[in-house]
Parts: structure tokens; sequence; C-alpha cells
């Protein structure tokens, strides 16, 4: 599987969230035997510069290192072999469509897309209210499967029967990830760019907890 993480620069927040992710599949026993390939770049990168110096630092803090990435441009053929593509705002996810309108199905906010597991903690929690049969189907929906496209054409497939599924509240609830609301922009990741350190460090406190959550749906867990 290729994932490729877009941002605008490619100096902070989707090179972060490439090498964040690399740590945490690197990390995670479950990944070992996956076949995932990590790349990031930028909708109006310049090639070959450095990230940014505070990017660095903060990922330092975490032991990890950025300081050999340098920046690439995303072209057609980049989001042509990607596998899934997550964005970090809903700009670069209409100028990915934009270049290449034919990858819709595979093109995310990255938020947007972790919000599903969100959702399912929220059903798994209400299925003693509700009954066995939605807890029946979201461990269902939930099950380990080696092939990762596999599980994600599956997550893709069972959502919109699960949502079905939910109480009225849940139903409510879960409008806010499914459904157009008045703030387009709700899943949007900040740049931080131009901001000081503590910026940095709240954008990767935020990369993190959505690529754990991004683990979890891929691995199934």
């Amino acid at each position: 599987m290729d994932i490729l993480f877009v941002c605008t620069g490619n100096t902070c927040r989707s090179n972060m969230a490439e090498a964040l992710f690399r740590d945490i599949l690197e990390k995670d026993s479950r990944a070992r035997h996956l076949d995932i390939k990590i790349h990031s770049a930028g909708t109006g990168a310049v090639e070959g510069l450095s990230s940014a110096p505070l990017a660095v630092e903060v990922l330092k803090e975490r032991e990890i290192d950025l300081s050999s990435h340098r920046t690439k441009a995303l072209f057609p053929d980049m989001v042509e072999r990607a596998d899934l593509i997550f964005t970090m705002s809903k700009r670069h996810k209409d100028e990915v469509l934009r270049m290449a309108p034919r990858a819709k199905d595979k093109v995310f906010i990255l938020k947007e897309f972790t919000s599903l597991k969100d959702l399912m903690k929220a059903a798994l929690n209400s299925s003693v209210e509700v009954g066995g049969d939605l807890s029946r189907k979201v461990k269902e929906l939930k099950r380990i499967h080696g092939d990762t496209r596999e599980r994600f054409e599956e997550i893709e497939e069972e959502m919109g029967a699960l949502r079905e599924s939910l109480p009225q509240s849940l139903k409510e609830k879960g409008e806010r990830f499914f459904r157009p609301s008045e703030d387009p922009f709700r899943f949007d990741i900040a740049d931080p760019v131009g901001k000081d350190i503590q910026a940095y460090r709240k954008c990767v406190e935020e990369l993190e907890s959505e690529l754990l959550k991004l683990a979890e749906l891929l691995m199934g867990a």
C-alpha cells in the first residue's frame, strides 16, 4: 500500500506526518508484515528544500530525525501511484482533485478519514443500549485483515450500513462527520509556518493523535 500525505510546501505538516506515521508503524508489531510505503508532497512545493527548522526541532524532541527530508512537489503521477492520499486541509484536497479528478475515491482530509474511528468507538460504547446486533457489526468491521487495501475497502463499504444501525442520538453525532456543515474547514490542521515553536508542538500533537487513529483503522484494532 502506498500512502501519500499532502500539504502546501512539504516543509511542515505533510513531511512531519510522513515521519510520524513511519515511526508509529515501525513501533507497532502488527505492521511488520505489511508492505506500506509512506510519502509526502506539497501542492505548491519547491523541489529540494529542507524542512522548516522548527519542524526538525519538534520532531527531534520525539527522537525522530527530519533533517534529511527534502521537499517534493505534487504531480499527477504521484497521485496516480498512491493508494490513499491524506491532505492536511480541505483546500489541499480540492487542489489534488483539480489535478486528478479520477482520484476522488482515495483522497481524504486526514481528520475527515480518522473521524471514522471516533464514530466506531461511539457505536461500540452504545452497543449495550441498542443490543448485540450493532455490537456484532462493529466487531466485524474491526476484524484484522492481512491486506490493508481490503481493510480500507471494507471500512468504506460497511460504514454506510453501520450508520443506519446507530440509534438516533449517534446518527445525529455522525452527521457532523459525514454530512455538509456550516464549517467546511472543520477538519483542517492549522499551518504552523511563521509561528513559534509552541504552534509546531501543537501541530505535532494533533498530527500524532490523528495518525494513531489512522494506524488503528488500517490495521483493524
